[in-house]
């Protein structure tokens, strides 16, 4: 846990908006669905998950269960889609070998490359405000085309139980399950983990985020975060690629004109929010805070909103005022505080918790 891995979280999180399933396309057709089972065989190979060439096999998904025994455990969360997931529509899916991955076992997993994925490349991190022109102007260029490539994975706001309930009753499933771009279905997965608890009789439950308030909170943001790197080098088809990280210490109350300016992130309009620049004057959204918050059914994926917006410096001092605080990045000696602690967690494991990393 050194202090660039931690800097970077930032620069990334700031470009993608706030983010129910999603599954790769060709697992959601009638057959697999039916079958519960997805194991594609990949491009240039004969059989399901690459065996035959030694790249992985079809096995049943095996997953921990989640109990009482867990901190965090309450039994309303027991009837949440995403316990056990992705249990509900799959029983089977590819486990890779050595250093195979993906749904297919046709890519490599981080930090491997080349044709039979033993290829190891160190990758160099570097200060976003370092950056040549020409490397932050391809920073942007590789995020906006993945704003417009779409993606091998589709997503869907449909209850799992009627997507099966439908397969077992003859019926196409496609209508349930909606494109998207390789940015959106990071927009998605965010939502997806984060999103309150919709159960029937439109009752919504709070007391669960996947994604933050927990013990996995920097870990399944570095998983997220790394999934993203490799989303990017495959679309520019530029294994050298390395996300950025920032070093906000030098200004910690406000984002620098050398980032939030129009040729990059981006200028917040302090009247209505929206985001004006270069790269995102054409943007839309997804799964907004007004879309998601307190509902009874999971955002809809096709209602897309023009505009990128961001909290403007009004709203964020009327959140002070009602809540007492605001959103703000850290300072280098909050960092190094936290940094302190050799233990990462503490019980009870949420926000309570004390003397420890992850809550400081």
């Amino acid at each position: 846990m050194d202090y660039p891995i931690i800097a970077y979280l930032v620069l990334v999180v700031v470009t993608l908006p706030r983010v129910e399933g999603q599954f790769p396309r060709v697992c959601t057709d009638r057959g697999s669905l039916r079958d519960k089972k997805c194991c594609p065989t990949p491009k240039g190979f004969t059989t399901q998950c690459g065996y035959d060439g030694g790249r992985g096999q079809c096995q049943a998904l095996t997953i921990r269960d989640w109990t009482s025994k867990y901190s965090h455990y309450r039994p309303f969360q027991m009837e949440d889609e995403r316990h056990n997931w992705p249990r509900a529509l799959y029983y089977k899916v590819c486990k890779c070998n050595a250093n195979f991955a993906g749904y297919d076992c046709s890519k490599c997993a981080f930090g491997y490359y080349g044709s039979t994925c033993t290829q190891k490349k160190n990758l160099i991190r570097r200060n976003f405000l370092s950056l040549e022109w020409w490397e932050k102007d391809r920073y942007m260029t590789y995020v906006e085309k993945s704003k417009r490539d779409q993606s091998d994975f589709v997503v869907t706001s449909t209850s799992y139980e009627k997507i099966y309930r439908t397969v077992m009753y003859g019926g196409n499933p496609k209508r349930f399950f909606s494109g998207v771009t390789n940015y959106d279905l990071f927009t998605w997965m965010h939502y997806y983990a984060a999103r309150d608890t919709i159960l029937p009789h439109n009752k919504t439950e709070s007391d669960i985020d996947f994604a933050h308030n927990g013990q996995g909170f920097l870990s399944w943001h570095r998983l997220y975060l790394l999934a993203w790197e490799r989303t990017l080098q495959e679309i520019n088809k530029d294994e050298e690629f390395a996300l950025p990280f920032w070093d906000w210490t030098e200004n910690p109350t406000r984002c620098e004109p050398a980032i939030c300016s129009e040729k990059l992130l981006g200028v917040t309009d302090q009247t209505t929010g929206i985001v004006r620049g270069e790269y995102f004057n054409d943007w839309y959204v997804l799964c907004t805070r007004e879309q998601t918050d307190n509902l009874t059914k999971p955002c809809d994926p096709t209602d897309k909103r023009k505009g990128l917006k961001r909290n403007t410096d009004d709203e964020k001092e009327k959140k002070v005022k009602e809540k007492g605080y605001t959103m703000t990045i850290p300072t280098k000696t909050e960092v190094n505080f936290a940094l302190r602690f050799e233990t990462f967690d503490r019980p009870p494991y949420n926000k309570s918790s004390s003397c420890n990393f992850k809550t400081s």
